[in-house]
């Protein structure tokens, strides 16, 4: 598409496209496209509630995986839109940690640390990332 620039610089209709066309993208890099939903200072709200709803459709999987592969963003996209409680966010948060060991349990990793993810764990009862493989 137009490789070399960045999927936040993108317009709503290439970003669209770009959903249609992902698998002969060959520089497709789904985090980035997620990412670029919440960084996208030329979308709407509803744009892009509207493009992550419609990634979704077509990168099911991907969006599952993004709860163990950067769980801030898959976070930040869950509530893209949403008005919320620090209740609501906290019970989020504990469901993305229980995603996340269902997403290791079903891969069959024994382990939580791989790469530069490691399981949070800061001692504070009160943290929302206790539990949750984040980068540290």
């Amino acid at each position: 598409m137009n490789e070399g620039r960045k999927y936040n610089t993108y317009s709503y209709a290439e970003l669209s496209a770009l959903i249609d066309q992902h698998r002969s993208e060959k520089t497709f890099n789904a985090l980035g496209f997620y990412r670029s939903l919440l960084e996208n200072d030329s979308l709407s709200t509803d744009e892009a509630i509207a493009l992550r709803d419609r990634a979704n459709e077509t990168l099911g999987k991907t969006f599952a995986f993004l709860q163990l592969k950067d769980p801030q963003t898959y976070h930040r996209l869950l509530l893209l839109g949403k008005e919320y409680t620090k209740a609501d966010e906290d019970e989020l948060w504990r469901q993305i940690a229980r995603g996340q060991q269902a997403i290791l349990n079903d891969k069959q990793i024994r382990h939580r640390n791989f790469g530069v993810h490691a399981k949070h764990n800061c001692g504070y009862d009160w943290c929302p990332y206790n539990g949750l493989m984040i980068h540290q």
